[in-house]
């Protein structure tokens, strides 16, 4: 492999997913449980008094003003709190857990629903530190923008924004799959992301484009789906209703299924150019 692909990016995502994909949706989908629940105990003062406003009388202007309150005094609890920060913890094991079935399939390994639950013990916390990092890495440059949009009128300042966000996006998108792959820890692994995406930035900023509008897609044909499944249920009966989560979890399954998939095929597509790497997949797809 000498250039950069990006539909051989694509057709490699499309594998790697493909390959373990119910063991992964296993996974998340008891991960997503697991953070529910979680949410429903830290926010469960909130619930009860939406419960104790609909049996009184539904929900009018002062049912209204009770949720309010409850929610403020649930935001004001620490055990909210606790909970949220156990919920961004849970995100970050879903998140290694994908990755690193993503990186086995890559590998030409299978993946399972122990593998992934394995990961995500032992890569929650790194990946929880990580997502910090990328997070302020992010804010700061959004704020830097936003600095200069002061200065600059119109629509160059906005611009000028995206342009940052999307650079910096594209140095360290595959920081994450370094991360979980062993080749550097939370810190080292920003410079990894660099190294490896040094000279390939343009052609990964369009791969990243690509991938946003096939998310926001697949987002807007599920929302479509829902509402008319939800139509059709209230009129059938409105305790159907509860069986839209099905669609919804399936929404949620693949969008941690080809976001891992995105960032760790560019990983592996920018190993195989640089490095050679260790791709079974690479050979598929030369």
């Amino acid at each position: 492999m000498e250039s950069y692909d990006v539909g051989r990016v694509f057709s490699r995502m499309f594998e790697m997913v493909r390959i373990n994909f119910w063991a992964v949706a296993g996974f998340v989908l008891l991960a997503t449980l697991v953070s529910f629940a979680i949410s429903l105990l830290s926010l469960g003062s909130m619930f009860a008094a939406i419960g104790e406003a609909v049996q009184t009388g539904g929900l009018g202007s002062d049912s209204a003003l009770q949720i309010a309150a409850a929610s403020q005094s649930a935001q004001a609890s620490p055990l909210y709190w606790v909970g949220q920060l156990i919920g961004l913890v849970v995100a970050s094991a879903i998140l290694a857990g994908c990755v690193d079935a993503c990186l086995r399939s890559n590998r030409g390994e299978s993946a399972s629903f122990s593998t992934s639950w394995a990961a995500a013990l032992n890569y929650c916390l790194p990946v929880f530190g990580f997502m910090i990092l990328y997070i302020l890495a992010i804010s700061a440059v959004v704020t830097v923008a936003a600095l200069i949009g002061v200065f600059v009128a119109g629509w160059l300042g906005v611009l000028i924004g995206l342009a940052a966000v999307l650079v910096l996006g594209s140095m360290l998108v595959v920081a994450l799959p370094a991360l979980v792959n062993g080749d550097a820890g939370v810190f080292g692994s920003f410079g990894r992301s660099v190294s490896l995406t040094k000279g390939h930035l343009g052609i990964i900023v369009v791969s990243l484009i690509l991938f946003v509008l096939m998310l926001f897609a697949l987002m807007l044909v599920v929302v479509l789906v829902l509402g008319l499944f939800g139509i059709v249920l209230a009129k059938i009966s409105p305790v159907l209703l509860i069986l839209m989560i099905v669609p919804y979890v399936a929404l949620l399954i693949a969008y941690q299924l080809l976001a891992s998939g995105s960032m760790t095929a560019i990983y592996a597509e920018l190993r195989d150019i640089k490095e050679g790497g260790d791709s079974a997949l690479g050979d598929v797809f030369a």
